[in-house]
Order: C-alpha cells, then sequence, then structure tokens
C-alpha cells in the first residue's frame, strides 16, 4: 500500500486562554493511494475539522500533515492554494459553484488557473460532464439544474484536472435520495478507477461502499 496522507498528532484549538476549545485532540492516521474513506460520528464529532485539516484548507494548531510525504506546514499560504490547485479536488454540501458561470464555465475555471487554453480546457470540461450524464447541460447556469445536477458539476470540477485525492464534505446532505445515491454511485465509480476519496458523511448506508470508515467522538478516531 501506497500511503497518500499521513497525519500525526493533530491538535486544532479555537479561542485562547480560559476560552480554548480543543475540538481535535491528537489524531494520527494514514490513507493510502486507493481508499475510499469514511469519517464518520455524530454532530461536533470533529469531523469536518479533521476534513479541512487534512484538505489543506486550514492550519491544525499542532502536528503534522504529510502529503506525498511531503511536510505541508513549511507551504506559505501562497504554495497551499498553489498545491490544492494542483493535486487536490473539493466537494461540498451546497456545491459551491459559481452562480454566474455555465456549467462547462464552473468545470473550465481551475483547468484555465492551472494554465490551460480556453479550448483545451473546454474540451475536458465537456468530456467530464459528459461522463457524469450531463450531456446538454454544459450552458446551464447552476440555477437552471436540480441539487444532483449541481453536485454532479461540482464534481466534474473536482475531478477534471486529475487530482490525486478527492476530498467530499457530506456530498449528499442536500439531496434527496435518488439524487443522493446518484453522487455516491458517481464516487464508487471514481474509485474503481482508483480515485483516493475522503469522505465526510453521516450516512452508514453509503459508508459501507468505503473501504475504511473511521469513527469520530468529541475530537478523537474512536475506532476503525
Amino acid at each position: 500500500m501506497e500511503p497518500i496522507i499521513k497525519i500525526q498528532n493533530i491538535v486544532k484549538s479555537f479561542g485562547r486562554d480560559e476560552l480554548k476549545i480543543d475540538v481535535l485532540k491528537g489524531i494520527s492516521l494514514t490513507i493510502n493511494k486507493g481508499d475510499f474513506v469514511a469519517l464518520m460520528g455524530k454532530s461536533g464529532a470533529g469531523k469536518s475539522t479533521l476534513f479541512y485539516q487534512m484538505s489543506l484548507l486550514d492550519r491544525q494548531t499542532s502536528g503534522e500533515v504529510f502529503i506525498f510525504d511531503q511536510p505541508t506546514d513549511v507551504l506559505t499560504e501562497e504554495d497551499r492554494v498553489s498545491f490544492r490547485l494542483q493535486h487536490l479536488g473539493y466537494i461540498f454540501q451546497d456545491y459551491a459553484l459559481v452562480p454566474e458561470l455555465s456549467a462547462e464555465e464552473n468545470v473550465m475555471l481551475p483547468l484555465m488557473m492551472l494554465g490551460y487554453e480556453e479550448p483545451e480546457a473546454q474540451m475536458i470540461a465537456r468530456r467530464t460532464l459528459d461522463k457524469f450524464g450531463l450531456e446538454g447541460k454544459y450552458t446551464n447556469r447552476p440555477n437552471q439544474l436540480s441539487g444532483g445536477q449541481q453536485q454532479r458539476v461540482s464534481i466534474a470540477r473536482a475531478v477534471a484536472k486529475g487530482p490525486e485525492v478527492l476530498f467530499a464534505d457530506e456530498p449528499t446532505a442536500n439531496l434527496d435520495g435518488a439524487s443522493s445515491d446518484e453522487v455516491i454511485d458517481v464516487l464508487r465509480a471514481l474509485n474503481s478507477e482508483g480515485q483516493t476519496i475522503l469522505m465526510v458523511t453521516h450516512e452508514q448506508d453509503y459508508a459501507k461502499y468505503c473501504n475504511r470508515v473511521f469513527w469520530m467522538e468529541d475530537g478523537l478516531i474512536t475506532k476503525e
């Protein structure tokens, strides 16, 4: 197994002095290439906070995060932005699409930021949207798409650039049952192709499709 993310003794605190709260209390774990990992636990257990540390969207209070055996703590904020853009993909429960842009423009955006020429970025965007059943929706803006379609655009945007790790934070939270199943099917298919995925979810029905499930309680991993 090839380790792709390794965290050691991660602590995340908010506030200071007597008002300080430790949300993460010294977590260590390793995610291997090709894993489909679920982070589970009750609301307030620390799942999304851990997600933000592992995905470099936030900085831990103490401890270390390694990605591809590289220590990430030494990266400047500019370097972290560049690293996320090049290597990591993100899916959020609110889709986080740019409302003024069409489906294909939303998918093209990170590709253009990486330096792709517009025709190539458009070709990749359309090919990726097609893969997720969004043929004919290229010019639709988010408000012209269903929730499930918006989340599939979000997934297309996340994977079009070929990230090594895909982070999904409650990707089905705002969807009905049928749309949720569609999104999970997309993630399962991506994982079957070798995509490494870390997913925060409350849904035990969806965690059963993951090869590893970490249960969190009160800022700690209580079992795998």
